[in-house]
């Protein structure tokens, strides 16, 4: 088998089957009648699925009276741009020939037991409609998939739109998917039909995904680290979108949030080597779409602060700010819904493969080895967290903030570069590194609610005065306001010795890049 570098783009269709059969004919309308197939493919695993756990995903396709056998290997989270190693062959039968499985197929079937164990897991049955389209000397596939996915006792609907580069600049394949906005609304999709088939075979409701560790390595650029990077947080925002949209999840908007502040902090680490003449624009606009996310947030943590209490004032200050949040969690569903939220998430994805500055001169920080780049930019960092924490039981709660801001962005570049380090020593380090700066945060961040709760309660405090004059009401909830702005301050002496102590961890934290 060769190995191929596959590189599409994936959108996710919501609707019910009369939709679905809309978008077909609008389709045939721009693009004419196409080309038609019937796809069975099964999917093969261990009992204990030690192909996914391994990042593998191996499957029989049927069509056209033949079989086609593929294994695919994840290279790191995509955000919508899926590029991945991918093995194919003919194959004789329904069950996988193995006798030349390619390198990560192989490496685990020196396990005999894998190799025994291995058998159909689910399978997907697919109606496939192609076209080859054409843009701007680009050639490309468009594939509409209307079908099922399917265990032995569940059932889920499947239609995605498919994009696939067959010759020329990726920029044309990003452009031309921005065409397609006119067809339907459509949005970047992050889920395989693996990905699919292994939710129902785990009988699991999807939950709030938290953020995975980029999947880099010492041979990588700057550049390829930083677009490892960014499909990561790509991803973890996009898997956690729905569940906003759709469940408004509390948990969710959280991580959907931590993957937007994940990525801008990418573009402030990364600036030297990515920043160009659209670089700051997006990044502005990942901003915009984060602020209404951070409204909610901060309610709902102040709603959690209010659970268990039977006081009635304070029952009544919570039904006030249930109706806040309910208005906070539309203002934000909105942005995420929006059309200039869906086209972000395309000009972001046609950035990262093809922006200005993947063209720019060679030789700068974009072509500086990775782990060199990295050095770098946590050397700085880390020098800067040294100097602003110093006396933070001593300090305003504006320099509290920026030191926090500070810890925020070393954080995260510590868990962006970890894996560029994998000998054991700076592995230890980069454990004792990370634990103190999560302690930091926590504590930091602990700090910095109680400075938003107080904000909350006495802006809700006067907008009960605005509305409801001289009432009784108005008297118990503006107390109950009051007094839980004090009841969490209560607790800011014992946060701030415990950030004093989070920070002598870290400045005696050794740096696990040098």
């Amino acid at each position: 088998m060769t190995p191929n570098q596959e590189i599409e783009l994936k959108f996710e269709v919501e609707g019910d089957e009369l939709a679905s059969s809309q978008l077909g004919r609008r389709l045939e309308e721009r693009f004419g009648p196409g080309r038609s197939q019937r796809l069975v493919s099964t999917y093969f695993d261990t009992t204990d699925l030690t192909l996914r756990e391994a990042g593998l995903s191996l499957r029989i396709r049927q069509s056209d009276g033949g079989r086609v056998q593929t294994l695919k290997a994840r290279a790191g989270g995509h955000g919508g741009v899926f590029a991945r190693g991918e093995w194919e062959q003919p194959v004789a039968s329904d069950h996988p020939d193995l006798s030349s499985a390619p390198g990560p197929l192989d490496r685990l079937l020196h396990d005999a037991k894998v190799k025994e164990d291995l058998r159909p897991a689910f399978q997907t049955v697919v109606e496939r409609k192609t076209w080859d389209v054409q843009a701007d000397g680009a050639a490309a596939e468009l594939a509409l998939d209307l079908g099922v996915v399917r265990t032995e006792d569940r059932c889920a609907p499947i239609c995605e739109l498919e994009l696939e580069l067959k010759a020329g600049d990726p920029a044309r394949l990003m452009a031309l998917a921005k065409s397609l906005d006119d067809v339907a609304a459509l949005r970047l999709g992050v889920r395989s039909k693996g990905d699919r088939g292994y939710e129902l075979l785990e009988k699991t409701d999807r939950a709030a995904v938290s953020a995975e560790p980029p999947a880099l390595s010492p041979e990588m650029t700057a550049a390829q680290a930083f677009q490892a990077i960014a499909r990561a947080c790509l991803r973890h925002y996009m898997l956690n979108e729905p569940l906003v949209i759709r469940g408004r999840e509390p948990e969710a908007l959280h991580q959907a949030r931590v993957a937007l502040r994940r990525l801008r902090s990418a573009f402030s680490l990364f600036k030297d080597a990515v920043r160009d003449a659209e670089s700051d624009a997006l990044k502005d606009r990942l901003k915009a779409i984060a602020a209404p996310l951070g409204e909610a947030r901060d309610l709902d943590i102040f709603f959690k602060g209010l659970e268990g209490r039977e006081d009635p004032a304070v029952a009544a200050l919570r039904a006030q700010v249930r109706c806040e949040i309910d208005a906070a969690y539309d203002r934000a569903v909105a942005a995420m819904t929006g059309p200039d939220a869906r086209r972000l998430m395309l000009d972001l994805s046609m950035w990262l493969e093809a922006g200005p500055w993947t063209a720019g001169p060679s030789g700068g920080a974009r072509d500086k080895a990775a782990p060199e780049f990295a050095a770098d930019v946590l050397d700085k960092l880390r020098d800067k967290l040294k100097r602003r924490g110093r006396g933070l039981d001593r300090v305003s709660p504006e320099d509290r903030h920026q030191a926090r801001i500070l810890t925020k962005k070393l954080r995260y570049g510590v868990e962006f570069f970890g894996t560029l380090y994998p000998e054991r020593k700076a592995h230890k380090r980069f454990r004792e590194m990370s634990t103190a700066l999560r302690a930091l945060q926590d504590d930091l961040g602990e700090l910095n609610d109680i400075e938003t709760a107080q904000a909350t309660a006495k802006r809700l405090a006067d907008g009960f005065t605005e509305r409801n004059g001289g009432s009784r009401a108005r008297q118990q909830l503006i107390f109950a306001a009051g007094f839980e702005a004090g009841f969490r301050q209560a607790g800011e002496k014992r946060l701030l010795a415990d950030a004093a102590d989070a920070y002598a961890r870290f400045t005696d934290a050794k740096p696990f890049w040098r």
